[in-house]
């Protein structure tokens, strides 16, 4: 495993939403140096909190900072480095995209889904943004406007996809969220029906499984109380 991977392999646990891991992507990319697989979190920190002593405007360098803050454990320093991105570049998509994580891993749901839906309507065309909606509206059980959010991504059928952003399938993702969406809101025929297209395009995604195998024991549960 080279510097690069063992990076992605040391990020990868603090990424919940598949946002995130975009993020990762474009910022190690744009900033990030080969040996930074190398440091400690605590070492992360400190050489991204002096680049953005010499650098407090250029947004990347509070998004990386904030990256490391979330590693190191420290949720309120992320917080504020993603903020002040953002009071940077208003528009800048990766700030938006790790506040929202931010805020979730912190327990605040209702303020990230908030934030993120702010953002997206005066910054149309995020589909990661979307979908960052939807999982939040989906956690708040506020599924009729999940279902109208997952749907502006599943939209696009061939969503174009920055090479800085690796190989990630934003489709994948969005067809496994609407089955979700769909099995919390009791439509079962249209959840299998995504987690299916999900399937055919990612065999062996575990979590689509265990959702399909749960839907066949509901169904089992059905045919028996009748």
């Amino acid at each position: 495993m080279n510097g690069r991977e063992r990076w992605r392999e040391r990020i990868r646990p603090v990424i919940g939403f598949p946002g995130l891991l975009l993020l990762a992507f474009v910022i190690e990319r744009a900033v990030v140096m080969p040996y930074a697989a190398r440091r400690t979190p605590e070492a992360g920190v400190q050489y991204w909190e002096r680049q953005a002593e010499r650098h407090p405007d250029f947004p990347l360098t509070l998004v990386r900072l904030g990256m490391e803050y979330s590693q190191a454990g420290n949720l309120v320093g992320a917080r504020d480095a993603y903020a002040r991105a953002l009071a940077a570049k208003p528009d800048c998509e990766q700030a938006a995209v790790g506040l929202n994580e931010v805020l979730r891993s912190s327990g605040d749901v209702a303020g990230a889904t908030a934030k993120m839906m702010e953002f997206a309507a005066a910054n149309p065309g995020c589909l990661v943004c979307e979908q960052d909606i939807a999982s939040g509206l989906l956690a708040l059980g506020r599924l009729d406007e999940a279902k109208r959010h997952v749907q502006l991504v599943l939209a696009v059928e061939h969503p174009v996809v920055a090479p800085e952003y690796g190989p990630v399938d934003l489709r994948t993702d969005a067809l496994a969220l609407a089955g979700r969406i769909y099995a919390a809101a009791g439509e079962r025929e249209q959840a299998r029906d995504y987690f299916q297209q999900a399937l055919a395009r990612r065999p062996r995604d575990g979590k689509v499984q265990s959702e399909m195998a749960r839907l066949r024991q509901l169904d089992g549960s059905h045919s028996a109380v009748r």
